[in-house]
């Protein structure tokens, strides 16, 4: 089964997004979708978000769309030079609260 869910790729454009783990066979007959990508910015393969990309995948495999996740779209920048960790994140009241829990965090509206 396919897992696919929408985000919103660079702020711009709506794209489907696809889960992984993909078996050997599923990966080479997505290969195959026109617009099917990799982002290194946010670690998904995707393809573009239209009726006709949705129905290219629909052969492939059963789907299973992915509703809105508690904590969906967290985004991790690691910085080694200066030991820190960043987290870009939508406000979330429950996140919040488990983020407060860390030793050492601390909010920083600007960034």
């Amino acid at each position: 089964m396919l897992t696919i869910s929408k985000f919103t790729y660079k702020n711009i454009e709506q794209k489907i997004r696809l889960h992984h783990p993909f078996k050997n066979e599923i990966m080479e007959k997505l290969r195959q979708v026109s617009g099917f990508n990799y982002s290194k910015t946010y670690n998904y393969w995707y393809v573009p978000y239209c009726k006709k990309t949705y129905n290219e995948l629909k052969k492939i495999s059963p789907i299973n769309i992915e509703g809105k996740r508690k904590f969906d779209s967290i985004y991790i920048n690691i910085d080694k030079s200066i030991k820190r960790i960043t987290l870009i994140h939508p406000y979330n009241k429950e996140l919040w609260y488990e983020l407060r829990k860390i030793q050492s965090s601390y909010w920083q509206k600007k960034e």
